[in-house]
């Protein structure tokens, strides 16, 4: 198995994302795989700007998947803006969760 692109080798700091590169191309190719993540995302900021709540987002940038724990504060149609004002493209995130 190759362990640099293992998943459990994946977390990253919010402020390094600034620093990859994110294709156009979006992650999730099933329309109804995009409706859930709408709705994770949602669900998230309002956590988030309530209880200052944590979660777990697993997106891929260029190089491969990534994991980063942080509070979303506000999600717009084509990024959402992380804790510190970190922007990270909705359409290179795979999925949140809810620790």
């Amino acid at each position: 198995m190759d362990t640099l692109h293992h998943p459990t080798n994946a977390f990253i700091e919010k402020e390094e994302i600034a620093k990859l590169f994110f294709p156009k191309q979006d992650v999730l190719l099933k329309d109804e795989e995009r409706k859930r993540r709408l709705g994770e995302l949602q669900r998230a900021e309002d956590l988030g700007n309530e209880a200052h709540y944590k979660v777990v987002i697993v997106f891929e940038d260029a190089v491969k998947k990534r994991k980063v724990e942080t509070t979303i504060w506000d999600v717009k149609a084509d990024y959402v803006t992380l804790k510190g004002g970190v922007k990270l493209p909705v359409s290179r995130i795979h999925k949140i969760k809810f620790e």
